[in-house]
């Protein structure tokens, strides 16, 4: 039986690559024999489909979930549970970007989540911060074979092509404060928790001793009465 992986997009990303990334990763697939499936959520209504592929999991003929720089991993069902948990198949999260820009979704504690990164630095990056991920993994870009194949480097127009997107400094400034305030905070709810569960133990082992306390007493008194009893028994059996 062949392997089975759905593919699942929410909508154009950097002018629509991720569709044609996809598109791509499916063909050479299928050409080893996978059987592949795609499913196109709007945002609007993704929550709502995820759920309903949650609540058929055990039928849906699929063994993996593939996508490409979403933020699905997030979709929570009304009950709170991650729907990518309660669909039981190992998710890969492919991400194009270093995974700074990726926290909101790799923050998420999923059981069976694995990362595909670009760079070497981006995987040492996720390991280190996101340690319940299941697996990560360096796979950089590929490229289809250019049309018409490649023109020598000495026939070419350009000495150097550098295609890249920009992002406004402030923007990541922002963003990366965003993220640090959220560390602090959740830094400051860790050390919160450990020290209630410190106090919960210095107030349980206060307890046992108390308890322990309480009990060689009784054991004492228990003595001290048996003896008693003895010395009653003795006092009787004489006066008979």
């Amino acid at each position: 039986m062949s392997d089975r992986i759905l593919f699942l997009s929410n909508g154009s990303i950097c002018y629509d690559s991720t569709t044609y990334f996809i598109d791509c990763i499916s063909e050479e697939l299928k050409a080893m024999g996978w059987e592949v499936m795609h499913i196109r959520l709007d945002k609007a209504t993704q929550k709502d489909k995820l759920c309903v592929l949650a609540d058929e999991y055990d039928s849906q003929p699929f063994d993996y979930v593939f996508d490409i720089n979403t933020k699905l991993d997030a979709v929570c069902d009304d009950s709170g549970r991650y729907c990518f948990d309660r669909l039981g198949k190992a998710v890969w999260h492919y991400i194009l970007d270093h995974p700074f820009y990726h926290h909101d979704s790799l923050k998420v504690p999923l059981k069976n989540m694995n990362v595909i990164c670009l760079d070497e630095m981006h995987k040492k990056f996720v390991d280190e911060t996101y340690p319940h991920i299941n697996s990560c993994i360096v796979l950089p870009l590929a490229a289809k074979q250019a049309e018409g194949g490649l023109k020598p480097y000495d026939m070419r127009d350009n000495d150097l092509i550098f295609t890249a997107s920009y992002t406004d400094p402030d923007i990541v400034y922002f963003k990366a404060k965003k993220q640090a305030d959220f560390l602090q905070v959740e830094i400051e709810e860790k050390d919160k928790e450990n020290y209630d569960l410190k106090h919960d133990l210095i107030t349980a082992d206060m307890k046992i001793e108390s308890l322990e306390a309480q009990l060689q007493e009784a054991k004492d008194k228990n003595i001290e009465l048996q003896k008693e009893i003895v010395k009653l028994q003795t006092e009787l059996k004489n006066k008979k």
